[in-house]
């Protein structure tokens, strides 16, 4: 007889860390791990945290206790979500060191980085079907186009309706090419948010469908 299919496993770390440190390290495989609510936590407990768990979804909403550090190592996730702010996270480099990581969503990130990260795809050859970073504060597009050879989109903005989830389309669209395979992405760029889908085979079947 065969095995019912498992329910997907969300793990949602709120209680002390003292506690967290117990379950994290019995913690099995799950396909979720979220900690919103811009927590403030020490470094050293964030690199436990994210050299410990190993899930397909991690959603993190924190604040770090030493404004001058970077977390610089490989995430085990296919979906990353920095919410309220990711400046705790050194983005140089960081689609090479996760080169199987299908969305990044970085939110109160510099337009500077943006304009990195964007590169580092055009010149890369990693697996990112989704690039999104947001500022409350706006995001120059001069400053994340800076150095980018942009084209005419591959879709318009009647079509984007339907391809950006519950997003507005009231800003620039244009696309950008990888250098290794000629792969486009469009953009999606407002006064405050720079959202980057990249064009696989099947999201361009989907398309034409």
């Amino acid at each position: 007889m065969n095995e019912p299919p498992k329910n997907p496993k969300f793990g949602l770390l709120m209680c002390p860390f003292a506690l967290r440190e117990q379950i994290v390290r019995n913690m099995e495989l799950m396909d979720a791990i979220g900690w919103c609510g811009s927590i403030l936590i020490s470094s050293e407990d964030l690199k436990f945290i994210l050299q410990t768990i190993k899930s397909i979804r991690c959603c993190l909403g924190i604040k770090i206790d030493d404004a001058h550090f970077k977390y610089q190592e490989a995430m085990e996730c296919e979906n990353f979500l920095a919410k309220y702010s990711a400046q705790w996270l050194d983005t140089v480099g960081i689609l090479h060191r996760n080169p199987k990581m299908k969305k990044l969503h970085l939110q109160n990130i510099q337009g500077e980085q943006i304009n990195d990260l964007l590169k580092q795809w055009i010149n890369g050859e990693v697996d990112l079907e989704f690039l999104i970073g947001s500022n409350r504060n706006g995001l120059p597009a001069d400053v994340i186009l800076d150095g980018i050879v942009t084209l005419d989109p591959t879709i318009a903005h009647e079509q984007a309706k339907e391809v950006y989830p519950r997003r507005v389309i009231n800003g620039q669209l244009m696309n950008i090419q990888r250098k290794i395979d000629g792969q486009l992405a469009t953009i999606h760029l407002t006064e405050k948010e720079c959202f980057a889908i990249m064009w696989t085979e099947k999201r361009l079947a989907e398309l034409r469908n």
